[in-house]
């Protein structure tokens, strides 16, 4: 089966602390899934390198089974994937944007 997004074996350090450790994640087509756990244990950090706003200092990235050196986040929209973030870092502008964004990808 080929995966949407596959990642394997995914690194990353923030001065000198070891932030994720040899990550494996994927999503097949029609699965919607939930990040949970403790403060701290990496599951922003993921989706932010997942999204090409970190980038990843080790390990792999698949979309559709082919390597990906960076997905960004337009990239994921173009998926059909969307990143609910837990705390609201955007403007009421770029709320409104993203929204138009979706309306002419997907309307």
């Amino acid at each position: 089966m080929t995966y949407l997004v596959e990642m394997k074996g995914i690194e990353k350090r923030f001065s000198g602390v070891h932030a994720l450790k040899a990550v494996q994640f994927d999503l097949k087509p029609g699965e919607v899934h939930a990040l949970m756990g403790e403060n701290g244990a990496g599951k922003s950090t993921l989706m932010k390198i997942m999204s090409g706003i970190y980038p990843r200092d080790g390990g792999e990235m698949f979309v559709d089974g082919k390597q990906a050196l960076l997905l960004i986040t337009l990239g994921v929209l173009f998926l059909g994937g969307l990143l609910a973030r837990k705390n609201g870092h955007l403007t009421r502008f770029s709320r409104v944007a993203m929204l138009l964004l979706l309306g002419v990808l997907v309307g």
